[in-house]
């Protein structure tokens, strides 16, 4: 079940009006499998990046979202999702799980994986300390910008100047960034992720 209100910032009762809606439907459906989601057009009245986009929700509500197993995302992130969607051709199967997961919801597509934030910044090159996982040369690398993320493939990759073949955790790993994206900044997320194939 899925709700879409516009308020300046979702009250508790609007947030989770789909939650008595999912109680209705699994009573009528004989169900238990149902689940809510709340998408909130908050502070429609002002340019999406000028909205309060990190913490839309108080923390009481996504804590009782997370109790009923309600989903939380606002329209902005829809918009960001379905944008990138579109543009990166993400598989189905990779962003329709976000749909059912519960409390405020990340349009992080499942076939990414969170590495680490770029801890250094210049034109054509980056650094990230890797926090999660490995990368290796000739994966995916996607970058988290305001709107869109911008994907590359990591043709090298240098720990303490030297060329390797793969970054693990805690390595300074040093990565390419083509001139023709936009510049990146410290303090961006940085993601790995499994190549798809063109028009997949």
């Amino acid at each position: 079940m899925i709700g879409l209100i516009c308020v300046a910032y979702p009250s508790d009762e609007d947030a989770l009006q789909a939650d008595k809606h999912t109680s209705i439907r699994m009573r009528e459906w004989k169900r238990t499998d149902v689940i809510g989601l709340s998408i909130i057009n908050h502070q429609r009245h002002l340019p999406p990046l000028d909205r309060e986009n990190t913490m839309p929700f108080r923390q009481e509500l996504l804590d009782a979202a997370t109790e009923r197993s309600l989903g939380l995302m606002t329209a902005w992130d829809l918009y960001r999702l379905v944008r990138n969607v579109q543009r990166h051709n993400w598989r189905p199967e990779n962003v329709q799980p976000l749909f059912y997961k519960a409390s405020r919801i990340e349009i992080i597509p499942e076939h990414y994986q969170f590495i680490g934030v770029i801890v250094k910044a210049w034109s054509d090159k980056f650094g990230v300390i890797i926090q999660e996982g490995e990368l290796a040369v000739g994966e995916g690398v996607a970058v988290e910008f305001l709107i869109e993320f911008e994907e590359i493939i990591a043709e090298s990759i240098q720990v303490n100047d030297k060329k390797v073949d793969r970054a693990k955790v805690g390595d300074p790993a040093g990565l390419l960034w083509p001139a023709n994206k936009p510049k990146v900044h410290e303090g961006m997320r940085v993601f790995k992720f499994e190549r798809q194939g063109v028009g997949s």
